[in-house]
């Protein structure tokens, strides 16, 4: 995929927080993280919408401190459901 970070999260039960159940960062699996959904683009995937940013994702979440760190600039989320409308990790 040629991508620098992948994951695959998991929604807490608090339904504002998520924890990666699969972290990729420089080309490696590394350890799992959890986080805040609010202010980051996950928060919107986690609504059921597919999120695509082709650039500039920090300027549109500047509070996702993650976002920053990682010096991410593009940004492709696609939620995962099941029939019920449950979230699927």
């Amino acid at each position: 995929m040629d991508v620098e970070y992948a994951l695959v999260d998991e929604l807490m039960p608090s339904g504002t927080r998520a924890k990666t159940i699969g972290l990729y960062a420089n080309g490696a699996i590394v350890h799992n993280i959890e986080y805040d959904l609010a202010t980051t683009p996950c928060e919107n995937v986690m609504d059921k919408k597919l999120c695509v940013y082709n650039s500039g994702v920090q300027a549109l979440f500047p509070e996702d401190d993650l976002l920053v760190q990682m010096k991410v600039d593009s940004y492709i989320g696609i939620p995962l459901w099941d029939s019920k409308g449950s979230p699927l990790a």
